[in-house]
């Protein structure tokens, strides 16, 4: 029996068509793993940022309360003090 030595156009085109969809996958997915890695690199940055705001709010509510005393509120808009 002799053995083909090329593949049927049928196969030869499934095969091609295989080819392009792995690679557009492939593509695809690197595409996702980068902005992924963006995306981690902005939400450490935001929680950085987080962090940085929270160490401000401390500072700003320890100097308030040794100025004003702890038993005050404050109302943010006209900067009145409430003594409780």
């Amino acid at each position: 029996m002799i053995k083909p030595t090329k593949l049927t156009e049928q196969e030869l085109q499934e095969l091609q068509e295989f080819q392009t969809k792995s690679e557009k996958l492939i593509a695809q997915l690197g595409q996702v793993f980068f902005q992924k890695n963006r995306i981690e690199k902005e939400e450490q940055f935001l929680k950085n940022q987080q962090d940085k705001l929270l160490e401000e709010e401390i500072q700003i509510s320890k100097t308030l309360k040794e100025k004003y005393g702890e038993k005050v509120e404050i109302d943010i808009v006209t900067g009145d003090l409430i003594y409780t």
